[in-house]
């Protein structure tokens, strides 16, 4: 139940399509979020709100669905103050809301190779330096660079693997094409 002492709650979309995986996490975030402005202390019970591969949920053109607003943009511009915090994880920075990307102060950023999505991180975050851009091209499987308010130096950190591990890891086209 929501509102349990450290409770995890995960729901796991990614067997569903793009379209009803869309509207299925903007109306839980939006739940979330009128849950947290109907309590009366405000920020007492927090949320921490992860979603993965927002990309497929946080595009940057305008638009606004059956809501009439972007719910991750007034997530991110007024969450904070009734305890609702938004981290997003995407492989395709440049394709999401400026709004949102401009609200977050720390970054975990794995390996991104697109040169759109390293130069939109270029310009949208102030303290970042083409060395940092650079690191981003050639990270490890589980490296990231940590950066941000949280951090006082970009940190490069190595996670440990899922457990149980996932079903997404990549091909080895080469190990599979080329038995003798």
């Amino acid at each position: 139940m929501l509102g349990q002492d450290n409770q995890i709650v995960r729901v796991d979309i990614s067997q569903m399509d793009d379209e009803s995986a869309e509207v299925i996490v903007k109306v839980l975030s939006k739940l979330m979020l009128d849950y947290l402005r109907m309590q009366d202390r405000k920020a007492q019970k927090p949320i921490n709100l992860i979603i993965e591969e927002d990309h497929r949920f946080m595009m940057g053109q305008m638009v606004y669905g059956v809501l009439g607003y972007n719910i991750f943009e007034r997530i991110a511009k007024e969450g904070r103050k009734y305890g609702l915090l938004l981290g997003i994880s995407s492989r395709r920075p440049s394709e999401l809301s400026k709004t949102v990307v401009s609200q977050c102060s720390n970054f975990i950023v794995h390996r991104i190779q697109n040169p759109d999505d390293l130069m939109y991180l270029s310009h949208m975050v102030p303290y970042v330096t083409q060395g940092i851009i650079n690191q981003l091209t050639y990270l490890q499987t589980g490296t990231a660079l940590v950066f941000g308010t949280a951090i006082n130096l970009p940190a490069l950190t190595k996670f440990e693997g899922a457990n149980p591990g996932t079903d997404s890891s990549s091909a080895d086209i080469s190990e599979i094409w080329y038995h003798e």
